[in-house]
């Protein structure tokens, strides 16, 4: 139980009241002392309850202005963290996230490409202090190297990342321009560099490889005791792609990116890749295998 004492006084004739406090919390001297010195304040034509106003007020104010600094101070903190980010941590977020579709061995090469070729020189550098040397220099040593392919395919996964990061907080804050699109790949391959094969096989090579996988595989199979020195077919859905590819002419990526249920259909015989990985659809190529990979159902 506690008992609250008021005290009541007119102000420019209005009634006014200033609490004074409540006993047993605050001492009866206590509120003594509030009481002499709030009818002292109304004696000598003062509000002291307007002026109590006014102290809430201005704490208020106070608080809300610390509340501001401390916040600002935080984003400040924050930026500064955000700033020292480096492209190794980038390339941990966006391996993270882009590639979390991909298959573990796909997204573990992918590791492997930038931990060999790129972070060892650019992985400790600031997002924002990255520049095309950085990338520049890690192609170019592939291609003197001779790893064209390799170069290229680091290349195109670099701005890959920095498009994703482009796009997405903190990272796009951190810099201005993608430095990949400074880097013209095409000037720095030598000359006339073909990265796809024209050559054609022919049906004697088609039976060869075939009469491979088979003897490989069974040599595997029916081999009893150690299996070392021994070579190991590949997996049986590689070998069955081969022959698909062989029979469609389908493309890699619509190979990997096909569905059962999606795009093929038994009752038919078609393969609908319309539209897969973005790309142009292919035309309508005839298997000699009686099966049509069609460009639409």
């Amino acid at each position: 139980m506690s008992v609250h004492f008021r005290y009541r006084y007119r102000f420019d004739g209005e009634s006014r009241e200033m609490p004074l406090g409540a006993w047993p919390r605050v001492t009866l001297a206590a509120i003594r002392h509030q009481f002499d010195e709030t009818r002292l304040r109304v004696e000598r034509g003062g509000d002291p309850a307007d002026q109590r106003r006014l102290v809430v007020e201005k704490l208020k104010v106070e608080k809300a202005e610390i509340a501001r600094q401390q916040q600002e101070l935080a984003e400040r903190s924050r930026e500064l963290a955000d700033s020292q980010l480096t492209l190794s941590a980038l390339f941990a977020a966006w391996h993270a996230e882009a590639l979390a579709d991909n298959t573990a061995k796909g997204a573990q090469a992918v590791r492997r490409l930038f931990e060999l070729h790129l972070l060892p020189g650019a992985g400790g550098t600031r997002v924002g202090d990255v520049s095309p040397s950085d990338i520049r220099n890690a192609v170019r040593a592939l291609i003197e190297a001779g790893k064209i392919s390799t170069a290229i395919t680091l290349h195109r996964y670099t701005n890959s990342m920095f498009g994703w990061a482009g796009r997405r907080k903190p990272w796009r804050l951190l810099f201005d321009i993608n430095p990949v699109e400074d880097v013209d790949i095409e000037r720095m391959v030598p000359a006339g560099y073909q990265g796809w094969s024209e050559r054609v096989l022919g049906d004697d090579e088609i039976f060869e490889l075939r009469n491979r996988f088979q003897v490989i595989r069974n040599t595997w199979d029916f081999h009893s005791g150690p299996r070392r020195g021994i070579a190991r077919p590949i997996p049986r859905e590689h070998e069955l792609a081969v022959w698909i590819t062989l029979a469609t002419l389908v493309r890699i990526n619509e190979m990997c990116t096909a569905q059962w249920q999606a795009h093929v259909s038994f009752e038919k015989a078609t393969w609908n890749h319309l539209g897969l990985a973005g790309e142009e659809p292919p035309v309508d190529h005839r298997s000699p295998l009686g099966f049509r990979a069609a460009a639409s159902p």
